[in-house]
C-alpha cells in the first residue's frame, strides 16, 4: 500500500506542481531572492548534502564493521540511495525538460556539467528522498529529519533556479517510491538473506565505490586526481581484506 501512495500522490502532485512552475519563480524573484540566503543555498546543495551521505555511508561502514553478524538496517537505505541515483540519471536521458534558467533567462546560482541534461527529474531531490522510509523505520526523529532535510534540498534546488517545482516533485516521489520498496519487508529479508554470502557483500562494495567515483565526477563534485586517491584508497582496502583486517569482507 505504501508504495502505491508514493505513486498516487506523486502523479497528483506533479500535475498540480506542472500549473505553478512559473508562478513559483514569480515570487521566489518577488519575495524571498537575497544575497545572504543565496549563499546559504549554495553551501547546501553544493558542500553539505554530500558531507551529510558521506556522513551517512561512513556511519553504515562503521556498523558493518562493529555488528556481529555485519549487517546493518542502514544497508537498505545505502541501497536505496543507489538506485535512486542511478534511476534518475536513466531518466534524465529519456526526458528533454529545459531547466527554468533557460527558460526565464535567469542566472543560475550554481553551474554544473550536468546542467546539458534534463531538468526532469531532480537527481538530489531523488537521493535525498530515497533515505526517507528506510530511516524513518530505524527511528522516528531519524526519519523526521531526514524527511525535512530533503524537502529542504528540494525546495533549495527550486531557489537556485536549477530546477522546476515539477522535477523537484518527480524527483521526491521517484526517491520515495524506490525507497519504500527497499523498506517492504520482503526486501529487507530478501537483502538480509543475500548479505550473509561473502560474494555478494563484496561485489556490492565494488559496485557502490565505482558508482560513487563515477558520479561524482559527473555532478563535478571529484576531479581526476581525487578519485586516484580513492582508488589508492581501494587498493589499500583489498590489500586489508587479503590480510585478514576487514571481518565483515572476509565471513
Amino acid at each position: 500500500m505504501e508504495v502505491w501512495n508514493w505513486i498516487i500522490a506523486g502523479l497528483i502532485l506533479f500535475f498540480l506542481a506542472k500549473r505553478i512552475d512559473i508562478h513559483a519563480y514569480e515570487w521566489i524573484e518577488n519575495t524571498l531572492r537575497d544575497p545572504g540566503l543565496d549563499q546559504i543555498i549554495i553551501l547546501l546543495t553544493e558542500r553539505i548534502i554530500w558531507a551529510i551521505l558521506g556522513a551517512f555511508g561512513a556511519v553504515t561502514a562503521w556498523r558493518l564493521w562493529k555488528n556481529p553478524d555485519h549487517y546493518s538496517r542502514l544497508v537498505p537505505a545505502c541501497f536505496a540511495v543507489a538506485v535512486a541515483a542511478i534511476v534518475s540519471a536513466v531518466l534524465k536521458s529519456w526526458f528533454d525538460v529545459p531547466r527554468p534558467f533557460l527558460e526565464l533567462g535567469l542566472e543560475p546560482l550554481v553551474h554544473q556539467r550536468i546542467f546539458d541534461s534534463s531538468g526532469l527529474p531532480s537527481l538530489h531531490t531523488a537521493v535525498a528522498f530515497a533515505a526517507i522510509v528506510p530511516l524513518w523505520r530505524i527511528h522516528n526523529g531519524l526519519g523526521i529529519f531526514w524527511t525535512l532535510f530533503a524537502i529542504t534540498i528540494g525546495g533549495a534546488r527550486v531557489y537556485e533556479n536549477v530546477h522546476w517545482v515539477s522535477d523537484i516533485v518527480a524527483g521526491g516521489a521517484i526517491g520515495g517510491l524506490i525507497g519504500a520498496i527497499f523498506s517492504r519487508e520482503e526486501t529487507i529479508h530478501a537483502l538480509r538473506y543475500a548479505w550473509q554470502k561473502l560474494e555478494f557483500r563484496r561485489q556490492s562494495l565494488h559496485f557502490l565505490a565505482g558508482f560513487l567515483a563515477v558520479f561524482a565526477h559527473w555532478i563535478g563534485v571529484l576531479r581526476l586526481r581525487e578519485i586516484a586517491v580513492l582508488l589508492l584508497i581501494g587498493l589499500i582496502t583489498c590489500w586489508l581484506t587479503a590480510q585478514g583486517r576487514l571481518p565483515w569482507m572476509e565471513k
